[in-house]
């Protein structure tokens, strides 16, 4: 074979490998705020299908939870962490890799203060009936699901709110849980006297629902 057709098909070996060279990206399900479980995919351009695959948590670093040599896992994780996977084109020899973040559930116990007093007399304390973090500041309070309902002494319902948080890992802050002592919200504000409150909260791993009863003076 002439010097000249070996360089052609040593040309064309080299384009087919590089045309065939793998990269990797990951897709991830899961995201939204009420999610329980994470699943992320590798997903491979090019290659040759023969693969393995290896992920690691890589920030902050830990020891990988579940199974691997996977294209596709589950995570349920506490925090908040980045995700690296890198596949071995077994084959080419060759290696991708690539990189996600992927946002924490929300387990554990719920983290609350719920007042018992309200004072809706426009002197800008205690004005409206608010549910904070436990420290009492607008910090996240571990639910992304809450259904609150206000009674009255009658047992008469003055007030009823729900959502679920889908957009925000973070979940329900403190502050969106609230009452301004207007009948439904809306009304007039409602008689001075004792009120009784039931709250329900949900995360991936509880649920609960708190009573008590709740004071509305001027």
């Amino acid at each position: 074979m002439k010097p000249s057709h070996l360089l052609v098909l040593f040309t064309l070996l080299l384009f087919a490998t590089e045309a065939r060279a793998i990269s990797v990206s990951i897709s991830q399900t899961g995201t939204a705020g009420n999610s329980c479980t994470r699943t992320l995919t590798a997903a491979i351009g090019s290659g040759s299908g023969n693969y393995t695959y290896t992920w690691s948590i890589i920030s902050p670093a830990q020891s990988w939870p579940t199974t691997n040599n996977v294209s596709s896992v589950n995570l349920a994780l506490s925090q908040t962490v980045d995700v690296n996977v890198t596949v071995h084109d077994i084959t080419l020899n060759q290696y991708a890799s690539a990189t996600v973040t992927v946002n924490r559930i929300l387990t554990g116990s719920f983290n609350t203060f719920i007042p018992n007093l309200i004072t809706p007399n426009g002197d800008g304390y205690n004005d409206n009936w608010i549910v904070t973090a436990s420290d009492k500041t607008l910090s996240p309070i571990n639910a992304f699901t809450y259904t609150l309902t206000i009674k009255n002494a009658s047992n008469v319902q003055v007030f009823a709110a729900s959502n679920t948080i889908t957009a925000s890992c973070l979940g329900i802050i403190g502050g969106d849980i609230n009452w301004n002592a207007r009948l439904n919200g809306t009304g007039s504000i409602v008689a001075t006297g004792s009120y009784t409150y039931a709250l329900y909260l949900q995360n991936c791993s509880n649920t609960t629902t708190s009573t008590g009863t709740l004071a509305v003076m001027y």
